[in-house]
């Protein structure tokens, strides 16, 4: 059990291991691939402040011919911005587009057809609020997140790439599949050298590039200082160097970071060349990254410099002093010490104050000496006071000065030794002094320079600082001394419901000493009604602080320190002692009596002195306060208030009478009447009596019972009236009702009073004119909706008709014509109401030309209904202006026309460019423009614009976008739409290269009914740290005119040294062009551009003396590129890329110009072999291209290659060309393809050296295959090659696969022949002829032969009979000369032919095994040869051979040897068959043929007459074998003569002898006879007749004689013919038994 659960622990430990690269794996392997930007990763670098670099790494993917936009959009919890200029770079870190930020998403352009790593960065400041927090960057599909803040370690980081849940996840998501994304990108993505120093194992204080620092500081004017200000320019020269075997592991992208110090600041990003081994940026926040390439892991020993300008960040820097310049983290750069001055600090300054600002005694100077810190000797201060200032004394103080000197608050510091002061004030510093100091002075204001009756006093007070070393300065100031008046008077407050006027007398305000007797004040009322409120005067000590503000101090007391004395019309004030301070007066006045109309009033004031001030004010009555109250358009009323008695008067028997002007009707019913201090409302015919006379429009309302005896209270009065137009319309210019009130009563005195007031009702302009007309403006259909209201007064109709003339360059759309009804609601304002159902009682005539463009709308009678008429009118394809004004003329019979206006105002109407711009955070400013923002129709557009001479245009950066236009006219980039340069427009730049004057025209190609975006950006050239920009932009069009529009824009800019702006004193340079021979060219074109090689700045043609100047530029470094070379001449390398130029004072004084030298292009061209051998001697002939011809030019020129196989030809115009080979280099075949090229001129202007790809010259070769006649490959043959005079060229044999070949062979013909066969194969003596041809298009085919055969011996015999007939079924085998059986079993055909391949030549022998039946086997070896070569194919060896049958010869013989005639035998095979019956000839013989091998033998059946018949068988035996030809058996056989008879026996006939029986016993046996087999063809032997015989005589035969056999010869056959005998005989003896 605890094995079983070792292992299961085990299986979960390996399973937790492998299980998430299998979640990887799963999310990865959906490789479908679709077109778009795919996030890989995120490095994220943390800045010193509060923000983050981002690397954002990705895939781009675009299978289509167009462009489309990837966008990666970031979390909101970080504001995104761009760097870098806003560059995207592939994984070579070269530049392929430019990226977009707008509202935290960034876009940027994939270029058709593509498939590349992108990288770029952007900055993100964190605006969360969390310390934990993460920001996510999404392309759509996966999401990437990364802590906020926290540096990104490249080399242990895996970005966190998710895809967000969703339950339907689109198909096309695709991960990155290519290996070069993920090794460029991810795995081996940028990396920090730090992480290379340490994974190397270097010591932290030994991990850096940087190995010496040099700092310089330059003023404003350039010039190197020691001691510079916060406003001066530090150079920053850092020299760095990489280890070789950092170096060899350093990769594409790869970095090197620094951060500058705190008290250094960049105020604009910079990005610095370093040439081929990368970049290096500075950021505003003092970052530095050096980033790059993969030359640096192809090179040794990599280093180089870094030179940037920076400034101090003075917010860093305590203040002037000493400062330390360390960059944090690089131990082994040295620290700088420098000493830093005051910015702007003058040596003296000197400013005066008042010990009190009113009324001031004393004046205190400062003069602020040595702010700048300077060392000074024997300085000395003297002063030069102003008449009506008297010196007192003066103190030193040592002060502390900041950064732009300005003396720091509180930083005196009193110093009473070091120096002397004489009787004038005059100080005289003893000892040197390098510090700054202030001396105050007090100085007294004489009292004759104060004036008494107040005003202002200037004091002017001159000081001269003086010292050894330094020339006399002298600074001045000067102050305003302010004294008070001695008198003023104000009214400063009104009370109408008491009405009462508060007063205000300000005396002695310049604090001057009065006496007694004059101080008296007395006050004058102007008006007898005004009275003094008791009690309400009240007088107050006043003074006054530091600022001269009025500090109101004890009240005087009445009696002790002032006596009030009341006047007839006022009253007097006596002060009962001197006066010396200001003194303020307060009093109210009243109203005696009763106030029954508006009274102005006014009151004076004087005092003994002799001063007067006067006051004014306005009473008003507030007895009948009469105002408009609600008007309801809807009911047509109009509401009144009028407020009564609000100052409470005593009213006895009041009456008011209001009278309505015309058009105004009392509602009766709506009167009320309102105590408001009692708050309830009067009872009509109790409380009051109202009478209302509707013929005179006057209504009377009379106060009745204990109202009518007499009343304090104050009253409300309101009514309704309705209003009729009508009654106004033609009577009242002014279209308005009045109202006019007046009341009546008695006061306390019974003295009758009485109060008017009046109010003048204007109604809404509806209401006026009875209708009303506005418009609308929807700029995304350029369509004005117009609005006629009519009958506002919804009166009755009779003949009514709009009629409204359609002006301007509006176009009338037709059927646009709607009526609705509307309803007014209470304010005035109107409700559209449903439209008109039937339009057949209206006629509608619409404009056109017979009705000079005039609408008209006839509405039917006798209704008493409101209109509303609404139609279109377009703009389109016109000029849109700002505003469109029209009237209609509103007609009815029943009161006067009426005109309705309305204006429609159009946003941006009558603009055709509106202009911008901004400086960005690189120092360029970008410029937009907006052309057309009217959106009207304009043919032949251009903008032409004209920036400040201090800028130079950037072409590269113009882009043009369309817009988004919302219904209002406002405008919105929309960069989704983007004009094509050359197609949609053309842009042009020209330059006055002396002045720097530029002019950009834009041409639209086509007409223009919409708005677009101009945008580009421009170079600033500055003199100074701070500057002006500005541009001024034109448009002109045709629209049936030509029209024309502009704008200008002026904006601040500062510097940057390193990005968009240059820096310097201005100046120029000059330059000539000529050849390698000195000689002046023409027609050249020259860009120059920044000294980062980015930004053209200037561009021009060389004149006609080969010069051309680029002036008003600032000093400094600039890059001069050649875009266009001199025809017939190509441009450097160089002056391609960028040749570095230095404008200076000696360029600009200089006479001589600097010479640019141009060499004629080359084109290049190499003739080789097919081994890359140089091959010379190969002559062409030079053609080029005209439409479709190929003309030969430079006829007279050789054009042949070199003995290093080179053909080089210069001065060759931009076209198409091809060399065409007339003779080949000897021994090879001449390729007659052309050669084409081409020469360019590229944008740059460069004719770029063409290096033709090598050109070949080839020779012939062949080949063939040696085969058998099988056609099986046959290897080892050995040939020879010969060429046409006989010399053997090569020695070949066949490959393995048969296969013979030869290579690199001139032109010519050719023999081949075969020296030695195959093993075993005859050789083929024939030979192979062939030609290699002398020229060929491109490489010549080989010579394909015909296959090249050995063959082997090939023999036959033929078995013939000796009657020459063909013999079947004979068996041969075949011998080589060794013995060696080499075939076997063959056996003849019906043709007795066999036949015999495959011999290798040699000897051999057929030898018969078999004979065919019935034949011998002929032992006879027929020998053969096959030759061992043959001239093709060999002939068959042909053979014969005879087989033989046996033969046989029986002589008949008597005793005497005597041959007998007339015997007849029998011949009989083995097993006793007649072969036949034979008759001696004359000679005594018999004879037998075509006897098969076997046994034999004779009997005799007749003898010969006279003889005795002898039928002993005579046996004999043809052989099986025979060599050649048999021998003939030949026998004898001798018969016994008879004893002579008388009468002669009659024959008998021989009995045909019996088969015997076999013996009982074993007996040897006797052969069979076999009878004689005739094949086809042989001849049978025929039996000879047998003669008559009476005897048959016995052969005889000798003991010691052998039986002769067929083909005996040899002592076996003997004894074989003996046994046979034998056994014969035994034979014979058995039957005849």
């Amino acid at each position: 059990m605890k094995r079983f659960f070792s292992l299961f622990a085990a299986l979960l430990l390996i399973l937790q291991m492998i299980l998430p690269q299998m979640v990887l794996a799963q999310t990865t392997t959906d490789t479908k691939e679709t077109d778009g930007a795919v996030l890989v990763d995120i490095i994220v670098n943390k800045n010193t402040d509060s923000t983050s670099n981002y690397t954002i790494s990705g895939r781009m993917l675009n299978h289509s011919d167009e462009a489309k936009v990837g966008t990666v959009k970031v979390s909101d919890n970080v504001e995104v911005s761009a760097i870098q200029d806003a560059v995207v770079t592939d994984d070579q870190q070269q530049v392929i587009g430019k990226y977009d930020v707008t509202n935290n998403e960034i876009t940027f352009p994939i270029s058709g057809n593509s498939d590349t790593v992108f990288n770029f960065q952007v900055n993100g400041k964190y605006v969360g609020d969390s310390t934990d927090d993460q920001v996510t960057f999404s392309d759509g599909v996966h999401v990437i997140s990364k802590d906020v803040g926290k540096t990104a370690e490249p080399q242990q980081e895996e970005a966190t790439a998710t895809v967000p849940a969703s339950p339907a996840q689109p198909e096309e998501a695709a991960v990155p599949k290519r290996d070069t994304v993920v090794k460029k990108v991810k795995e081996n993505g940028p990396r920090d050298l730090k992480d290379i120093f340490a994974e190397l194992g270097y010591p932290s204080e030994e991990s850096s590039i940087l190995s010496d620092m040099k700092v310089t500081y330059r003023d404003k004017d350039g010039n190197v200082v020691t001691e510079p200000t916060v406003n001066d320019k530090i150079e920053f020269a850092f020299d760095w160097h990489i280890p070789n075997d950092v170096g060899e592991l350093v990769n594409a992208g790869d970095y090197y970071t620094f951060e500058l110090p705190d008290n250094i600041k960049i105020p604009k990003n910079m990005t610095i060349d370093l040439g081929e081994f990368g970049t290096a940026t500075v950021d505003t926040n003092g970052k530095v990254t050096i980033t790059f390439t993969d030359e640096v892991k192809n090179n040794s020993d990599v280093n180089g410099t870094l030179h940037f300008d920076a400034g101090f960040n003075e917010n860093a820097i305590d203040g002037p002093g000493d400062m330390t310049i360390k960059i944090p983290d690089e131990v082994n750069l040295p620290s700088t010490e420098v000493p830093i001055k005051p910015f702007g600090a003058g040596m003296i300054e000197k400013s005066g104050h008042f010990d009190k600002e009113q009324n001031p005694d004393r004046v205190i100077w400062n003069v602020d000496i040595n702010k700048g810190l300077k060392t000074i000797d024997n300085a000395k201060v003297t002063e030069a006071f102003p008449d009506g200032l008297t010196y007192e004394s003066v103190k030193v103080y040592q002060i502390d000065v900041d950064l732009h000197g300005k003396v720091i608050p509180d930083s005196e510091k009193l110093v009473t030794t070091g120096y002397t002061v004489d009787a004038n004030g005059n100080v005289t510093f003893t000892e040197p002094i390098d510090g700054a100091y202030r001396l105050e002075y007090t100085t007294k204001i004489n009292d004759d320079k104060k004036p008494f009756a107040g005003g202002t006093v200037n004091f002017k007070n001159n000081a001269t600082l003086i010292g050894d070393n330094l020339t006399d300065l002298t600074t001045s100031a000067t102050v305003s001394a302010k004294y008070g008046k001695v008198l003023a008077k104000s009214a400063t407050n009104y009370n109408s419901k008491d009405q009462t006027f508060d007063w205000t007398i300000k005396y002695n305000y310049g604090e001057k000493h009065i006496s007694k007797d004059d101080a008296v004040i007395k006050d004058t009322f102007g008006s007898d009604k005004m009275i003094l409120v008791s009690d309400s005067v009240q007088l107050y000590n006043m003074t006054f602080d530091q600022s001269g503000k009025e500090i109101q101090g004890a009240a005087l007391v009445e009696g002790i320190d002032y006596e009030l004395v009341p006047t007839a019309n006022g009253f007097e004030i006596h002060f009962l002692h001197d006066v010396d301070g200001a003194v303020k007066i307060d009093y109210k006045t009243g109203v005696s009596g009763t106030l029954t109309e508006n009274t102005n009033i006014s009151n004076k004031v004087d005092v003994s002195t002799g001063q007067i001030s006067n006051g004014t004010g306005t009473m008003y009555q507030q007895s009948l306060v009469k105002r408009l109250g609600d008007v309801n358009y809807d009911t047509k009323t109009a509401s009144w208030v009028i407020d009564v008695n609000k100052n409470h008067y005593f009213m006895k028997n009041w009456e008011m009478t209001d009278t309505l002007s015309r058009g105004l009707t009392l509602i009766p019913d709506s009167l009320k009447v309102y105590d408001v201090d009692q708050k309830h409302e009067l009872v009509a015919g109790t409380d009051y009596d109202f009478v209302y006379d509707e013929g005179t429009n006057v209504f009377k309302i009379t106060f009745l019972n204990s109202y009518k005896d007499g009343t304090e209270n104050q009253f409300r009065i309101s009514y309704d009236t309705k209003y009729d137009m009508n009654v106004v319309r033609g009577s009242d210019s002014e279209l308005s009702f009045k109202n006019d009130a007046s009341a009546t009563w008695m006061d306390q005195n019974g003295d009758p009073k009485t109060s008017k007031d009046s109010v003048v009702f204007k109604p809404n302009d509806p209401t006026k004119y009875n209708g009303f007309k506005n418009g609308s403006y929807n700029a995304q259909t350029k369509l004005i909706t117009w609005s006629i209201g009519v009958n506002y007064d919804s009166i009755d109709l009779e003949n009514a008709k709009v009629v409204d003339p359609i002006l301007g360059n509006q176009q009338f759309v037709p059927g646009s014509v709607k009526i609705y009804h509307y309803t007014i609601n209470h304010d005035g304002s109107i409700v559209k109401g449903a439209e008109i159902s039937d339009y057949s009682e209206f006629l509608i005539s619409e404009p056109s030309n017979k009705n000079d463009n005039t609408l008209t709308v006839n509405f039917p009678d006798d209704k008493a209904a409101m209109y509303l008429i609404e139609f279109d009118t377009s703009v389109k394809g016109q000029l849109v202006s700002a505003n469109y004004k029209n009237d209609a003329v509103f007609q009815n019979d029943t009161y006067p026309d009426q005109t309705l206006s309305a204006d429609v105002s159009v946003t941006n109407g009558g603009k055709f460019a509106v202009k911008s711009g901004m400086q960005d955070d690189d120092g360029y400013v970008n410029w937009s423009v907006t052309v057309n923002p009217s959106l009207s129709q304009l043919d032949d557009v251009v903008m032409t614009d004209r920036p400040s001479t201090n800028q130079s245009i950037d072409l590269a950066s113009l882009v043009i976008y369309g817009t988004t236009v919302n219904a209002d006219g406002t405008l919105v980039v929309n960069k989704n739409v983007k004009l094509t340069k050359d197609v949609d427009y053309t842009a042009t730049l020209t330059t006055d290269n002396e002045t720097g004057q530029q002019e950009l025209k834009v041409t639209f190609a086509k007409q223009l009914n919409t708005a677009y975006v101009v945008q580009y950006r421009t170079m600033v050239l500055m003199t100074g740290d701070k500057d002006k920009v500005s541009n001024n932009v034109k448009i002109t069009g045709n629209h049936e005119e030509e029209v024309t529009g502009g704008s200008e824009t002026t904006l601040d800019v500062v510097v940057s040294n390193g990005g968009g702006t240059a820096v310097g004193t201005k100046g120029s340079i000059t330059f000539q062009k000529v050849d390698p021979n000195d000689a002046i060219l023409h027609g050249a074109k020259f860009q120059l551009l920044d000294k980062n090689n980015r930004v053209v700045v200037r561009e021009g043609t060389i004149d006609q003396d080969g010069k051309l100047t680029f002036g008003n530029l600032p000093y400094g470094t600039y890059y001069l590129k050649e875009v266009k070379a001199p025809e017939g001449f190509s441009a450097s390398d160089e002056l391609v890329n960028g040749k570095k130029v230095t404008i200076s004072k000696d360029t600009t004084d200089a006479k001589i110009a600097e010479k640019i030298v141009n060499a004629a292009n080359k084109v290049t061209f190499v003739k080789q072999n097919e081994a890359h051998d140089a091959l010379s001697g190969a002559i062409f002939k030079l053609q080029w291209q005209v439409g479709d011809e190929w003309l030969d030019i430079r006829g007279d020129e050789t054009f042949e290659t070199d003995s290093d196989g080179r053909l080089v030809i210069e001065g060759l115009l931009p076209a198409n060309y091809r060399l065409v080979e007339t003779v080949a280099p000897h021994g090879y075949v001449l390729n007659t393809e052309p050669i084409p090229f081409a020469v360019t001129q590229d944008s740059n202007g460069q004719i770029a050296d063409v290096d033709v790809a090598p050109f070949v010259n080839y020779k012939g070769s062949f080949e063939f295959e040696k085969q058998d006649d099988a056609g099986n490959a046959l290897s080892d043959a050995a040939f020879i090659l010969q060429d046409q005079t006989g010399a053997t060229v090569a020695t070949l044999a066949s490959s393995s696969d048969g296969k013979v070949s030869a290579t690199d062979l001139a032109p010519g013909d050719y023999t081949i022949t075969e020296v030695k066969a195959p093993t075993g194969y005859i050789l083929n003596t024939q030979p192979i002829h062939f030609t290699i041809a002398s020229q060929a298009n491109g490489k010549p085919a080989t010579e394909m032969l015909d296959n090249f055969t050995n063959y082997k011996g090939k023999a036959s015999l033929k078995k013939n009979g000796e009657d020459g007939a063909a013999l079947k079924g004979a068996v041969f085998q075949v011998t080589d000369q060794e013995g060696n059986v080499i075939r076997e079993n063959l056996v003849t055909n019906l043709d007795g032919i066999i036949d015999v391949t495959d011999l290798a030549p040699g000897t051999y022998h057929f030898i018969e095994t078999a004979a065919p039946t019935g034949y011998l086997i002929n032992e006879k070896p027929v020998e053969f040869t096959i030759a061992d070569n043959a001239n093709g194919e060999p002939v068959k060896v042909r053979t014969q051979l005879t087989d033989y049958q046996g033969s046989v010869v029986l002589k008949k013989v008597n005793d005497s040897g005597q041959t007998l005639e007339g015997a007849a035998f029998d011949l009989l095979s083995e097993d006793g068959t007649i072969i036949s019956s034979l008759v001696t000839d004359a000679d005594g013989k018999i004879s037998a043929s075509g006897l098969a091998p076997g046994n034999y033998y004779f009997t005799e059946t007749a003898a010969p007459v006279g003889y005795k018949l002898d039928s002993t068988p005579i046996p004999f035996t043809i052989l099986t074998t025979a060599v050649d030809k048999p021998e003939l058996i030949e026998l004898e056989f001798t018969n016994k003569k008879l004893p002579p008879q008388i009468l002669p026996p009659k024959p008998v006939e021989p009995e045909k002898p019996t088969t015997p029986e076999k013996p009982t016993k074993p007996v040897t046996p006797t052969p069979t006879p076999k009878p004689l087999e005739v094949t086809p063809g042989e001849q049978t032997m025929q039996p000879q007749p047998i003669p008559k015989a009476e005897v048959t005589p016995k052969p005889v035969i000798k003991p010691d004689t052998k039986l002769p056999q067929t083909g005996d010869n040899n002592a076996e056959t003997v004894l074989f013919t003996l046994l046979g005998t034998a056994m014969i005989a035994a034979w014979f003896r058995l039957t005849r038994k």
